[in-house]
């Protein structure tokens, strides 16, 4: 069994809320339950490359908040 989530990472998950549908789930595919790329894509029917931009961009736009509310 996993450990249960620190505070940081349901500040995370809450944040991730706050994103377009798509990209949440390709994070949570690939975050929450382990997937490859390629089950993403299939299992969401996204293509691959379009996968990897949403998880880019997630994660760049996750990475910008909790920058800023860290000033």
């Amino acid at each position: 069994a996993a450990p249960p989530p620190d505070d940081r990472t349901r500040e995370l998950w809450m944040a991730a809320r706050d994103l377009p549908a798509d990209a949440q789930r390709v994070l949570e595919g690939v975050y929450r339950e382990g997937k490859t790329y390629d089950q993403v894509s299939r299992d969401t029917g996204i293509p691959l490359g379009t996968v990897k931009r949403r998880l880019r961009d997630a994660l760049a736009s996750l990475r910008r908040r909790f920058s800023e509310e860290g000033r």
